[in-house]
């Protein structure tokens, strides 16, 4: 979109930044509503408001809708409630997220702790069976040592 200045210059309006300039008007009305009634003082004034709407005339609309909404005080409230809700039934599920992830983190912790004793205990299985068998073995060895022995003595 462009616009003719009166010096004869054209310039463009991008959607961003009317996008930005609308976010803004429903910014501060919003917080006009909020603030107003608390006789809290408001970081800007109502003559930003005026020139926005001045220079962009489409904004009235959007500008009248929102303030009519925040007039009427048991909706804006109802809507309140309802994100207020919003964010209690989101942080309620991050809250979820994050004990399941310590919860999968603890499991992976506990699984490698587990796989690492079973690694262990085999290991010392295995080094049992070793010393087993070399046990057997040696048995065996002073077996067919006494054996021979034996039968030397039963020849003499």
């Amino acid at each position: 979109m462009t616009n003719q200045q009166p010096n004869g210059q054209t310039t463009s309006l991008t959607q961003n930044s009317r996008t930005r300039q609308i976010t803004l008007i429903g910014l501060m009305t919003a917080i006009t509503c909020i603030l107003a009634p608390l006789s809290i003082p408001l970081p800007f004034s109502p003559d930003m408001i005026m020139k926005l709407l001045d220079r962009n005339p489409e904004f009235q609309k959007i500008y009248e809708e929102i303030y009519t909404l925040c007039l009427n005080m048991e909706g804006m409230m109802e809507m309140f409630s309802k994100e207020l809700e919003i964010m209690d039934r989101n942080t309620v599920k991050l809250m979820i997220d994050e004990m399941e992830e310590e919860l999968n983190e603890t499991k992976r912790k506990a699984k490698k702790e587990v796989d690492e004793v079973k690694r262990k205990a085999k290991e010392e299985i295995e080094e049992a069976e070793k010393r087993a068998k070399a046990a057997e073995e040696e048995t065996e060895r002073l077996r067919r040592t006494l054996e021979e022995q034996k039968g030397k003595r039963d020849i003499s």
